[in-house]
C-alpha cells in the first residue's frame, strides 16, 4: 500500500512475507517504485495525461529493510509525450535505492510495429521452489519448469502464476523480472554430479528434488533496468513466462538477461539485470557468499558496515542518545479504538474446557520510524476468564493516525501463566484513507483467521463441536473505531493519549528467591512476594528522549539484535526472565484512569509504597509512554531483576531509564518556588541545600506517627519524586532532564515536587546513601508474615497477611474495616490475592473496560476473631509471627 505524504513523498511498508531473509526482495522493491510512479501520474502529473511506466532503471545502493519506507519524487523531465522521474528509497534517514523512471502513454504510442517469435518448449511441470524456507517471498509465487530440463545451461525458462490467485499487472512486472531460477544453479547442479555439462544429463537432473547446496544461494541485485513493452489488462493476467540468460559468469559477478512474456506469445517486457555476491566465498568463485560460510561472512560484513553507520560521528562505545530526528509530517486524526467481545473463541485449556482470552492489538501506518527496531504501538486488553465468549470494552486513544489510513493487527490468546499463551486466532482491519468526516466504525465483527493459532486449541475445539452443537468453529471479534478529530501538535508519530492504564504483577517465587517481601494492609504485614508495575502515561513523549543501548561488550550487539548463536541465547534469557516478572496470571492487577489526575498520583506512590522502608526502583520508561519499575538493592538476589534490558524486554530503543525514589516532607506545605521545568535554571537550589535535604524529609528524619510506626499519609502533596538517569544500558543524556521532568509533572500532578538529578551529581548518592539507611533501620522493625494460599485455615500456621493485618487492629480494639462498597476500580480478577496494598481499591475510576472485581472477604473462612479476649488476640498475633521467622 503506497500512501501519499505530500506532493513529492510518498510512504510504504515492506512486510516480512516479501523478503529474501530478513532484506525485502528487490523484485517486491521495483514493484513499489511502479506503483509510486504510477500514484505520481495519477495525481500531481495527472494533466500530462503519461501513466504507464515504459522504462525504469534502479540501482540498490544499500539493502532495504523491514518495515516503514518513504519515497521522494523529483520531476527531471516533464513532456507531452513522455517524462522523466527520479525517485529515492529512505529508511533511517538514509538513501538506500534510487532510480529513474520514463512514463507515457501506451494507448496513443504509434509506430513501426513488425512481429517476432519467441519458441519454448510447451511441456512443463511443478516443481517444488528451489528456495530456502527463510526466502519467504518464494511462497507467494508457484513455477512450473520445462519436463525436457533447461534448453542451455545458461537458461532459465518458467512459467509463473501468484500462489494466492491474483493476477499479474505491469506494476507486478518488476516483481517477475527479480524472480526466478538462478542460472548458476543449472551448472552447480552438474557440478555436484561430477559430471560435463551436456543437454542429456541437464535433462536427467533437473527433475530431482533440487540439492541443498543449491538453497543457500543469494545473489543481491545491484543494477535492474526494465523495459516494459506491452500494457497488460486492468484486471490483470494469470500466468506471465520469463526467460533468463546469463552471458558471463566471472568472480562472483554476472549479467542477466530476462524475457517476459504472456500467455499469447508477446513480450510483456524485457530487463537487463547486473548481480553480484557479498562475499569471495564459495565452491570454485561460483556464487560467492552463498555458501553456509560465505553467507556467515557476508552477514558479517553488512553488521559491520551497518556498525560502522551508526558510529559514524558518534563517540565510542556507539548507543546512549540518538539525535535521529522524527519524520517531518503534517499532524494525524485521533482515533478511538474499542474492543467490545469475542465470540466463540477456540478453547485451549482442556481440564476445564474455556479459555482466559485476552486481545493484543498492534497499530502500523505509513509513517516512518526512526530506526527499524523502533517497537510498534501496541495495547493489552485485560484478560477473561474461562469464557469463550469474552467481553472485555476496553478503550484504546490513539493520536497523530495519518490520513493515508492504518492497519489494526489484533491477535487472541490464551493466557497461561506457566507456559506461553496459545495464539486462539487474528482478525486484521485496513483502512485506506481517514478524515474528519470518515464513517465511523460501530461495532464491527471481525472473523478470527486461525491459520497461525494454536493446533492444540483447534483440535480441542473441534472435537467438542462434534458432541454440542453449541460449539462454534468460526470465531468473531467485535471492535469500533471512532474518529475523534484532528490530533494537536505536529505529526510524524503514533502515541497513546489513553486511558492511563496501570498493571500490578505478583511472583511468590521470584520474591522467594529475592528473597523479597511487600507489605500488607497499612504497612504491619508483610508475604514474600515480588512485585512488578507498569503505568501507561500520556503521550507524546518528548521526541529528544530517544536513547538505544549502548554496545561497551561486543555481545551486546548480539543480544540486542539476536544474531549469532550467544546473541539469541542472551536475548531469550532475558525475554524469558522479562516474562516472568511481568507475568500476567489471576493474581495481577488492573486499573486505569480517563486522563492523569491527583488520583492517578496516588497510585504511583501507593505502587511505590509512599516512602516507607527507603526503597529505590529501577525503571525503564518506553518509547511509547509505558513506565515499568519494579524495586532494587544490593541484595544479591534482587539486583539481578534490576537490569534495565531485563525490564525493557530486550528493546533496541528506550525514552529514558534509570533509578527513582520517594522522599516525604513534614506538614503540608506547597509546591516550592523552585521547581522549575528546568532543574538546570538559576532558580534551581545548588547541589546539597534544596529544600528536600532538610531535617523535616524522611528520610534521613524519623517523624513519629507515620511510617514505620504507622501508615503513610495519602497526600500526594508531602511527596517529593527524585529520578535520575542511572543506567548503564541506556545511559540517558542529561541534557534533556529538563524535558523528562516536564513530562513526568504532566502524568503526576499533585506531588510537592519533582527533580531529575544526573547519575553523576554527589548529590544524588547522598540521598540514595540516606535511602538505604532507612531500609536498614526500619527493616528490622517490620512484620513477616508469609501469605499461604490454597491452605486450609485449621490454625494460624497458615494465616494470611490480610488476616495479621486484623488481628494487629482487634489487638489494639480497634473495629475491624467494613466492606469497601464505594466501587472501587481496581479490577482483581478472580482469585487475585487479598494481600494488594488496599489504597489500590480505592484509587482509580471504575471504567466497563476491565472486569467488575468480585468481593473480597477480608477475613477468610475458618478464622473466627469476634469474640476472641485482646490478650489472647496478642498471643496468637506473636505465634504467627514466631512460626514465619
Amino acid at each position: 500500500m503506497v500512501c501519499a505524504v505530500d506532493a513529492h513523498t510518498y510512504s510504504a511498508l515492506f512486510p516480512e512475507e516479501w523478503c529474501l531473509g530478513n532484506v525485502p526482495h528487490g523484485g517486491f522493491v521495483a514493484s513499489t517504485f511502479l506503483r509510486v510512479a504510477s500514484v505520481h501520474f495519477q495525481t500531481a502529473l495527472a494533466k500530462y495525461n503519461q501513466p504507464h511506466t515504459i522504462i525504469l532503471h534502479l540501482e540498490y545502493v544499500r539493502r532495504t529493510q523491514v518495515g516503514p519506507a518513504l519515497f521522494k519524487v523529483r520531476h527531471v523531465k516533464i513532456g507531452r509525450q513522455i517524462s522523466t522521474i527520479q525517485i529515492t528509497l529512505w529508511q533511517d534517514n538514509r538513501e538506500e535505492v534510487t532510480g529513474y523512471l520514463t512514463n507515457s502513454n501506451m494507448h496513443t504510442e504509434s509506430g513501426l510495429s513488425f512481429p517476432t517469435a519467441y519458441t519454448f518448449d510447451p511441456h512443463w511441470k511443478h516443481l517444488p521452489s528451489a528456495f530456502p524456507s527463510s526466502r519467504h517471498m518464494a511462497k507467494k509465487v508457484k513455477s512450473f519448469y520445462p519436463r525436457t530440463g533447461p534448453t542451455h545451461p545458461s537458461w532459465a525458462d518458467e512459467w509463473l502464476t501468484l500462489a494466492s490467485g491474483e493476477k499479474f499487472t505491469n506494476e507486478s512486472v518488476g516483481f517477475v523480472a527479480d524472480i526466478w531460477t538462478h542460472p548458476v544453479d543449472n551448472y552447480r547442479r552438474l557440478e555436484a554430479q561430477g559430471a560435463a555439462v551436456t543437454l542429456n544429463q541437464m535433462a536427467m537432473l533437473w527433475p530431482q528434488q533440487p540439492d541443498e547446496v543449491l538453497r543457500v544461494f543469494w545473489y543481491p541485485t545491484v543494477v535492474l533496468n526494465l523495459d516494459i513493452k506491452k500494457r497488460l489488462p486492468e484486471e490483470g493476467v494469470e500466468w506471465l513466462f520469463s526467460r533468463v540468460r546469463a552471458k558471463s559468469i566471472k568472480n562472483g559477478r554476472m549479467d542477466l538477461e530476462v524475457v517476459i512474456l504472456d500467455e499469447t506469445g508477446d513480450i510483456v517486457a524485457l530487463s537487463h539485470q547486473g548481480d553480484t555476491s557479498t562475499s569471495s566465498a564459495g565452491a570454485n568463485g561460483l556464487a560467492s557468499g552463498t555458501t553456509e560460510h560465505g553467507k556467515e561472512a557476508g552477514k558479517a560484513e553488512r553488521e559491520e558496515s551497518s556498525k560502522h553507520e551508526e558510529n559514524k560521528g558518534k563517540p565510542k562505545p556507539p548507543g546512549g542518545y540518538d539525535e535521529t530526528p522524527v519524520a517531518k509530517m503534517p499532524p494525524g486524526l485521533t482515533l478511538r479504538i474499542t474492543f467490545h467481545r469475542a465470540s466463540s473463541v477456540p478453547t485451549a485449556d482442556l481440564h476445564c474446557l474455556s479459555s482466559d482470552p485476552f486481545v493484543l492489538a498492534e497499530i502500523t501506518t505509513a509513517i516512518p520510524s526512526r530506526h527499524r527496531e523502533d517497537p510498534p504501538l501496541q495495547f493489552r486488553t485485560p484478560t477473561v476468564r474461562k469464557n469463550c465468549n469474552p467481553v472485555w470494552n476496553a478503550t484504546w486513544v490513539v493520536a497523530n493516525v495519518p490520513r493515508t489510513g492504518f492497519r489494526l493487527k489484533m491477535r487472541v490468546f490464551d493466557e497461561d501463566p506457566s507456559d506461553h499463551d496459545d495464539r486462539l486466532g487474528d482478525a486484521d482491519l485496513d483502512v485506506s484513507r481517514l478524515d474528519e468526516k470518515w464513517p465511523d466504525l460501530q461495532e464491527r465483527e471481525l472473523k478470527l483467521k486461525k491459520s497461525w493459532g494454536s493446533k492444540r486449541a483447534l483440535l480441542i475445539t473441534a472435537c467438542l463441536a462434534m458432541a454440542s452443537s453449541n460449539v462454534h468453529l468460526m470465531g468473531t471479534v467485535t471492535i469500533s473505531v471512532d474518529v475523534l478529530g484532528p490530533t494537536s501538535g505536529p505529526g510524524g508519530k503514533l502515541y497513546t493519549i489513553g486511558p492511563q492504564y496501570w498493571m500490578k504483577h505478583f511472583s511468590p517465587m521470584v520474591g522467594r528467591i529475592a528473597g523479597t517481601k511487600v507489605p500488607g494492609k497499612g504497612g504491619k504485614a508483610e508475604h514474600y512476594d515480588f512485585e512488578a508495575n507498569q503505568m501507561q502515561l500520556q503521550g507524546p513523549v518528548p521526541d529528544e528522549l530517544y536513547h538505544r543501548y549502548v554496545e561497551f561488550r561486543p555481545f551486546l550487539r548480539g543480544m540486542f539484535r539476536r544474531r549469532g548463536l550467544r546473541g539469541r541465547l542472551l536475548n531469550r534469557a532475558l525475554q524469558h526472565q522479562h516474562q516472568r516478572i511481568y507475568n500476567y496470571d489471576r493474581r495481577t492487577i488492573y486499573g486505569q484512569f480517563a486522563s492523569p489526575s491527583d488520583a492517578m498520583t496516588l497510585q504511583f506512590l501507593d505502587m511505590v509504597h509512599f516512602d516507607d522502608g527507603g526503597r529505590i526502583f529501577t525503571y525503564v520508561l518506553m518509547l511509547d509512554g509505558l513506565l515499568r519499575f519494579t524495586e532494587t538493592g544490593k541484595e544479591f538476589g534482587i539486583d539481578l531483576l534490576s537490569k534495565h534490558s531485563m525490564h525493557s524486554g530486550v528493546s533496541v530503543y528506550v525514552a529514558w531509564a534509570g533509578e527513582l525514589f520517594i522522599r516525604r516532607h513534614r506538614g503540608h506545605v506547597e509546591r516550592p518556588p523552585h521547581s522549575s521545568s528546568d532543574p538546570t535554571s538559576a532558580s534551581a537550589p545548588a547541589a546539597g541545600h534544596a529544600p528536600s535535604d532538610t531535617p523535616d524529609t524522611h528520610p534521613p528524619a524519623h517523624m513519629p506517627g507515620n511510617p514505620p510506626d504507622k501508615g503513610p499519609p495519602r497526600d500526594a502533596s508531602k511527596y517529593e519524586l527524585i529520578i535520575d538517569n542511572d543506567s548503564g544500558t541506556y545511559r540517558p543524556t542529561s541534557q534533556h532532564r529538563a524535558l523528562l521532568q516536564r513530562f513526568l509533572e504532566k502524568n503526576l500532578p499533585g506531588l510537592y515536587g519533582i527533580r531529575v538529578l544526573a547519575c553523576d551529581d554527589p548529590h544524588l548518592e547522598e540521598l540514595k546513601a540516606q535511602q538505604r539507611e532507612r531500609k536498614k533501620s526500619e527493616g528490622p522493625n517490620r512484620t513477616y508474615i508469609q501469605h499461604h494460599v490454597g491452605r486450609r485455615h485449621g490454625s494460624f500456621s497458615s494465616v494470611s497477611s490480610s488476616d495479621v493485618a486484623d488481628l494487629e487492629d482487634r489487638a489494639r480494639g480497634e473495629p475491624p474495616p467494613a466492606e469497601s462498597g464505594d466501587g472501587s476500580s481496581t479490577a482483581h480478577e478472580p482469585g487475585a490475592s487479598t494481600s494488594a496494598s488496599a489504597s489500590a481499591s480505592a484509587l482509580a475510576t471504575e471504567s466497563p473496560s476491565f472486569a467488575a472485581p468480585r468481593a473480597a472477604s477480608k477475613v477468610e473462612k475458618g478464622v473466627h476473631l469476634v469474640a476472641e479476649p485482646r490478650h489472647f488476640m496478642q498471643q496468637q498475633l506473636a505465634r504467627a509471627r514466631h512460626h514465619d521467622a
